[in-house]
């Protein structure tokens, strides 16, 4: 039995694998005491290249899948394969030190188990802090792995992942987050705050035409570096958030670090950068369960959730700098936004996406509760017009708040049709049981109008997916 597994999940990553098995061909830890295990997981790659380099240095093989199985199903056979004391993820396009492992697994064996008699520092899981480096490995923040969770440069120990039944031949985990949420419920995790672990910020989507600045809004102390980004500006298009009802939930403290105090230091940089106008990404969820529908501007507002309160309070600093500051504000409510480059799994997943995912890896779609709420359904491509117009229109300015939604809906049961297949209904979640927006205000002062409806654009995702087989 090794002493430490590593898995290595490669999709559409291939060309940064390389770097990242150098970095664990690198360690201290003597060679024989850890194994490397690389999971394909993209049906058009082949790996051998790459991993036959690094056999004589290190004990690793290599578990070709064939297709995307999606992240907790590899993660699954690579537990039930690996049977050593630890386990350790890294992403493929990420990086460690070379006493990552030596001093991971050296915590775990003088803090876990029966040799520690202090049941309040017997750990059963070690993570580090990380640094988010470029795509030439240029540092360019530090992070507190406790503050802001990563799946990634875990160390968990094999009698905690056992017990917990991740290695049972019938053991399902819907979704990768899920290891994460389980663990905590019964176990406890060290955070080391040393910054052993390099995580690559992913820029292949950044236009080339901008300067991209990786800087950590919540943090008061990077004001300066924050102001220096913005100066030149005009407008300053604020998407940074925590997203999504379901973890806010969770883990409310994290998400209102995030979406509040976030928001708040991004306003007063661009006051102070002398930036003209922000606009504000809102959300719909800030109405929360409202029998007048469709949803106005004016209506009641009711959030059910932590995101949905701290995306309202957001509204709320937006007016305020206004009126206060003399910064230009505009709020854009957000109705359920679905398009291209979605997450398809995860925490931050959206039901089309998730759907996708599951079809993907050969599952029923999981519907929560009886799949008849509803939701107003908007494209991606219309919301990023109205951030355009609302940059430029001269009817706002003054912290308006502005529907941004399709104005029609459909029910979750309706997608999983488009999307075809089975399909299972589980235990319902705290959600608004429907969304529909009036966007009249929207074209009042924007000239907004939405241009694609879901049931177009979903047999072209299913075409690019490779669902439609």
């Amino acid at each position: 039995m090794y002493d430490v597994t590593v898995a290595v999940c490669v999709y559409q990553q291939k060309n940064w694998l390389h770097r990242c098995l150098r970095s664990l061909s690198t360690q201290t830890m003597d060679k024989s005491k850890y194994q490397v295990i690389v999971v394909n997981d993209d049906p058009n790659e082949r790996l051998e290249d790459v991993v036959d380099v690094f056999k004589e240095h290190i004990n690793i093989k290599l578990i070709n899948n064939g297709k995307n199985l999606g992240l907790p199903t590899s993660l699954n056979k690579i537990l039930k394969a690996s049977m050593s004391r630890y386990f350790v993820r890294v992403d493929c396009d990420d990086y460690v030190s070379s006493h990552f492992l030596s001093t991971l697994s050296n915590f775990l064996y003088y803090n876990s188990g029966p040799r520690v008699m202090n049941t309040d520092c017997n750990y059963q899981a070690v993570a580090c802090d990380y640094f988010k480096v470029n795509d030439t490995a240029e540092l360019l923040s530090r992070h507190n792995s406790k503050e802001e969770f990563v799946a990634c440069g875990i160390m968990y120990t094999y009698e905690s992942l056992a017990n917990l039944g991740f290695y049972n031949e019938d053991f399902k985990m819907r979704e990768g987050h899920e290891l994460d949420k389980r663990f905590k419920e019964k176990y406890k995790i060290y955070y080391l705050r040393m910054p052993l672990y390099r995580y690559r910020m992913k820029s292949e989507n950044v236009n080339p035409k901008a300067k991209l600045c990786v800087v950590d809004i919540m943090k008061p102390h990077n004001a300066e570096c924050l102001v220096d980004c913005m100066k030149g500006a005009d407008t300053v298009f604020l998407l940074a958030a925590k997203a999504r009802v379901q973890p806010s939930i969770e883990n409310p403290v994290e998400y209102e670090t995030n979406n509040t105090i976030g928001t708040l230091n991004v306003l007063k940089c661009a006051s102070d950068a002398g930036v003209r106008r922000v606009v504000y990404s809102a959300s719909s969820s800030a109405y929360g369960n409202t029998e007048k529908l469709p949803s106005k501007e004016s209506d009641p507002i009711n959030p059910l959730s932590p995101y949905g309160a701290q995306k309202y309070y957001g509204e709320v600093m937006c007016k305020m700098f206004s009126e206060v500051y003399g910064l230009e504000t505009v709020s854009l409510r957000y109705f359920n936004i679905y398009g291209e480059r979605q997450n398809v799994g995860g925490a931050y997943a959206m039901v089309i996406g998730i759907f996708a995912d599951q079809k993907l890896r050969g599952e029923v779609m999981t519907i929560n509760g009886d799949g008849e709420q509803r939701r107003d359904f908007t494209y991606v491509g219309d919301v990023v017009n109205a951030n355009i117009l609302a940059s430029k229109s001269e009817k706002v300015g003054n912290g308006e708040v502005i529907n941004i939604g399709n104005g029609d809906n459909r029910s979750i049961n309706d997608i999983a049709d488009m999307i075809g297949g089975d399909k299972v209904n589980v235990e319902p979640v705290i959600e608004p049981k429907e969304t529909l927006a009036n966007n009249s205000l929207a074209e009042e002062l924007l000239g907004w109008k939405p241009t694609q409806n879901i049931e177009d654009w979903i047999p072209k995702y299913k075409k690019e997916m490779g669902l439609d087989v």
